[in-house]
């Protein structure tokens, strides 16, 4: 395996992949919107490690040592069981993401393969029409090289590393930060890891997720968020009558209707001190405000793939109606060209229905789903 020096130099110490985090506090690493039961990693904390993801040298075991802070034995067990959690259902979300790919790989490989049969059907019949049997066996043949080496190769090694992230492991060097792994300590690591298999969160474990995280005490579907006043809610670029939301609680929000059922009626709960009427009324717009946006933004998105979608039919029933005219099109190469552009648009209609529109349609549930639930405030006891 080859590493190179700068991975070297960053990452691997004593055989082991070794990242480090500095915490000051516990909400460095869980949000301060989390409710207690529901814990959610910090957004900045996701940043870092998707920083260093992409430079993680492979095969080599993952550990993460948390500097800074002297964090409990009961806090040092919750901070783990929340980052094997969200990897966890991170790598849920690559194997789905794989999926899709295999699919579009599936429909190529079939598509090819009915070429090369139309192909070697082809060869005693007339030149002409032998030379077109050339055209989609050349075509899907490519598509689906391309397919395999520039999407799925990379997606499935994205998804083993976020299998490798779903295992790593924590160890808590408090205020005095260890930059090697002792020999001990390295041992007892890569015991731990391999005795730890890569699961494969499958459909059951995200319902158990969102019965964990999104569901009441009433059993109803509900968002619950924590703040500590006003300014946890609303931005401090709104102004009185166009109040913004805060950007930790948007993404908060919309992180966590990333897990909501179809068809679900939610409630969003904001829990935490009593708020004035004018406040949350304030708050209430906000929210109703970034909602509103977010189905608008799915909205135009969706729009714009309807009109790819229809701009690719229409060129392909075009390209249709062109090679039935048969004899009737002398040019040279002509027919030819017209068979080439019918399997271009006849693909990527296909990619488009399958990838991209599929995927537009599951978020506009979820913002569906947020513009019409119901917000209320619930006021929180020590």
């Amino acid at each position: 395996m080859k590493i190179s020096t700068l991975q070297r130099e960053l990452f691997v110490s004593n055989g082991m992949t070794h990242m480090g985090y500095r915490a000051e506090s516990l909400e460095d690493l869980i949000s301060s919107y989390s409710m207690p039961g529901s814990e959610v990693l910090s957004g900045e904390f996701l940043a870092q490690v998707n920083d260093m993801m992409a430079y993680i040298p492979k095969k080599l075991p993952v550990v993460m040592e948390i500097s800074g802070a002297e964090f409990t034995p009961r806090e040092q067990e919750l901070i783990r069981e929340t980052v094997r959690e969200n990897f966890r259902l991170r790598l849920a979300a690559e194997r789905q993401r794989t999926r899709r790919l295999l699919l579009k790989a599936l429909w190529l490989l079939v598509s090819t393969v009915l070429s090369t049969i139309l192909l070697y059907l082809g060869q005693n019949a007339e030149f002409a029409l032998s030379q077109l049997a050339y055209l989609p066996f050349w075509f899907f043949g490519y598509r689906l090289l391309t397919c395999m080496v520039l999407d799925l190769l990379p997606q499935l090694k994205k998804e083993e590393l976020s299998g490798r992230i779903a295992v790593m492991k924590l160890f808590f060097s408090g205020c005095r930060p260890v930059n090697e792994v002792t020999e001990e300590k390295r041992a007892a690591l890569l015991r731990e890891i391999e005795a730890t298999p890569v699961d494969r969160p499958g459909p059951e474990h995200i319902r158990r997720i969102r019965q964990r995280h999104l569901t009441d005490e009433e059993g109803h579907i509900c968002i619950r968020a924590r703040v500590r006043g006003t300014e946890d809610i609303l931005s401090r670029s709104g102004v009185a009558g166009y109040e913004l939301l805060n950007d930790g609680l948007r993404e908060y929000i919309f992180r966590a209707a990333a897990y909501l059922p179809r068809k679900a009626k939610l409630r969003v709960t904001i829990c935490g001190p009593r708020l004035t009427p004018q406040e949350r009324t304030a708050a209430e717009t906000a929210m109703h405000t970034a909602f509103a946006l977010k189905e608008e933004e799915n909205r135009n998105a969706m729009a714009d793939s309807r009109m790819r979608i229809c701009s690719f039919t229409a060129l392909a029933i075009l390209c249709l109606v062109l090679m039935s005219l048969g004899e009737t099109l002398t040019l040279k190469g002509l027919r030819e060209f017209i068979t080439m552009m019918f399997w271009f648009f006849a693909d990527y209609l296909v990619e488009y229905v399958l990838i991209e529109y599929t995927g537009l349609l599951a978020e506009r549930v979820r913002c569906r789903a947020l513009r019409t639930a119901e917000i209320g405030f619930a006021e929180e006891t020590h």
